[in-house]
């Protein structure tokens, strides 16, 4: 019997309607956020691997960007999102918040197993999302973060050769 996972994860399918379907879902669910969306990628171009995971991986970063800003804070609640492609072999997605960002304490302890930095249940911790972009992609992430400032956290994938 075929491991359907395996075959799935084969599979190519188009980065730039996979990034607009989580965010349309994500503008419908969090509505008191202003997405700010730049997606400078081709509509042909397409990468190997599991559309849901890399869908998730999307939708953990935006969840972690929207708990980054304070509770009572309601007002420039901004999530920026810039796809594009960095060279001919790979491309980044990036999701900043102007939250409380990341100390450099924090950073460092995040890539440690099951950090998680905003709510217990949240699911969004920084190691097991890069965990899943190197296994699942071949990826990997780069934050950029000042406390009380914001945090950037940026994701390669490699392209379809």
């Amino acid at each position: 019997m075929k491991n359907v996972g395996e075959n799935a994860r084969k599979q190519s399918f188009f980065i730039k309607k996979s990034i607009e379907e989580v965010l349309n879902l994500a503008k419908l669910n969090k509505n008191e956020f202003i997405y700010s969306i730049k997606i400078n990628l081709p509509e042909e171009i397409q990468i190997a691997g599991n559309k849901i995971i890399f869908q998730g991986l999307i939708f953990k970063l935006l969840k972690n960007a929207s708990q980054a800003y304070s509770l009572n804070d309601f007002q420039n609640r901004i999530i920026l999102i810039i796809a594009k492609i960095e060279s001919p072999a790979k491309f980044s997605l990036s999701i900043t918040n102007g939250g409380r960002g990341l100390s450099f304490l924090e950073k460092t302890i995040g890539r440690q197993n099951l950090f998680i930095f905003r709510e217990q249940d949240s699911d969004c911790s920084i190691q097991q999302i890069n965990q899943t972009l190197k296994k699942e992609f071949k990826g990997n992430i780069k934050i950029i973060s000042k406390k009380n400032k914001g945090a950037t956290f940026t994701c390669y994938f490699p392209l379809n050769q």
